[in-house]
């Protein structure tokens, strides 16, 4: 007996999937607009986190890059000449480096992804036509990286016997593109002129690190680093901490306000995403409500036969639940393959980057498919409880 009440109950439930069915097929066009309704509003909510998503990576990798983030200094040091947020004194400097092979051990830290430009610098004090100078030997190519902000009149060094001059040091030794100046019996040709920076590059000579080092035999020394950490997935603490166990000899130090002024920047446009989010599914949920309460009390015959014939609240609810979940899921998959397409449109005119690639996370196709039943479900609570609260009798009195 049990048996048979089993199979009897397996075949209500198959009757209830098929009238379900033949219902959104009867009313093919109430059912379309329900179907475009929760796509239009899955697709827009889907289509705003890959773009939302993928804007803030971009955006998170363009602040990373946009200057240093981590300074490396020797341990110990007592220099009067400022420069990236360290002293510089001649007689203390000379006995405070860093090797510039232990400066690549960090390439070697567990987060290495994260590390992306190392600008090491070897500064100097020293003397054109007997007025003090500051020389920068550096790596021409990473600095311009780590220092997007940099304008260049001229061009920039590609020769070991060419210099790049800041805009204070060109005003006060007066000098021209491929003017020549003599420093340490060797002779430089300005290839370029820094546009004012107001920082401490405005008064330095920039010259070839290797340069630099033969010069005043310091091969493979270093008198700082700057480095351009990508944060984006990566707590900064987590690469300094890694980068101090690299370089015990150093002072491994996070410019915190830079980080947090990024940091910052990219938590807005989040937030930004996830408000607009959340005004659209407010919003349909409102029009399906109004569709699903109309569609309802269009059927008030219908369900009254339904109650007339045996059916009770559950089986109500049943057929009700069934015909919004079907055309949900029917819409999410929809917005799911649509709001890729929509992405791969409008993320390159917001990255202005017509190379961007958009990576496919399996979360937002159940994203949208939770979304959509989440939104169907809740704009149907109210129609639910109304057919519900149906008499049959007076349902029947109007066939």
């Amino acid at each position: 007996m049990l048996r048979n009440g089993r199979e009897e109950f397996k075949w209500f439930n198959m009757r209830l999937y098929n009238i379900s069915f033949q219902s959104l097929k009867r009313k093919k066009t109430k059912t379309a607009l329900l179907i475009f309704s929760l796509f239009l509003s899955v697709v827009s909510v889907i289509t705003l986190l890959i773009v939302s998503t993928e804007v803030e990576k971009n955006i998170s990798h363009n602040l990373d890059e946009f200057g240093a983030n981590i300074l490396i200094t020797p341990k110990s040091n007592e220099l009067n000449y400022s420069y990236g947020g360290i002293n510089l004194g001649q007689v203390t400097y000379e006995t405070n480096s860093i090797s510039e092979d232990e400066l690549y051990e960090i390439q070697k830290i567990k987060n290495k992804k994260n590390i992306s430009v190392i600008a090491p610098k070897l500064l100097i004090l020293s003397s054109i036509a007997d007025k003090d100078v500051v020389l920068a030997g550096i790596n021409f190519e990473q600095e311009i990286r780590v220092k997007k902000w940099w304008k260049v009149i001229g061009s920039q060094p590609s020769k070991e016997n060419e210099a790049l001059a800041g805009f204070h040091l060109k005003n006060k030794f007066n000098l021209n593109i491929n003017d020549t100046v003599t420093i340490e019996n060797s002779k430089f040709i300005i290839a370029g002129f820094l546009k004012e920076t107001g920082s401490q590059d405005d008064q330095t000579l920039f010259l070839s690190l290797q340069k630099v080092q033969a010069m005043f035999n310091k091969e493979k020394q270093i008198s700082l680093a700057e480095i351009a950490a990508l944060c984006y997935d990566c707590p900064i603490e987590e690469i300094v901490s890694q980068t101090s166990q690299k370089l015990p000899n150093a002072k491994v130090t996070a410019l915190k306000q830079t980080i947090e002024s990024k940091m910052t920047a990219v938590q807005f446009f989040k937030d930004f995403s996830y408000g607009v989010s959340a005004i659209i599914i407010i919003i349909s949920v409102l029009m399906l409500f109004s569709s699903l309460n109309a569609s309802l009390n269009e059927r008030i015959k219908e369900i009254g036969i339904y109650r007339a014939i045996g059916f009770n609240n559950i089986h109500i609810i049943k057929l009700v639940v069934l015909e919004v979940f079907i055309s949900s899921l029917f819409a999410a998959v929809l917005a799911s393959i649509s709001s890729y397409w929509l992405a791969d449109l409008i993320l390159p005119i917001l990255t202005e980057n017509s190379n961007t690639i958009i990576s496919f996370n399996w979360l937002n196709p159940i994203w949208a498919i939770l979304i959509a039943v989440s939104m169907a479900m809740l704009s149907s609570m109210y129609p639910i409880y109304k057919a519900l609260k149906l008499n049959p009798s007076i349902a029947l009195r109007s066939l």
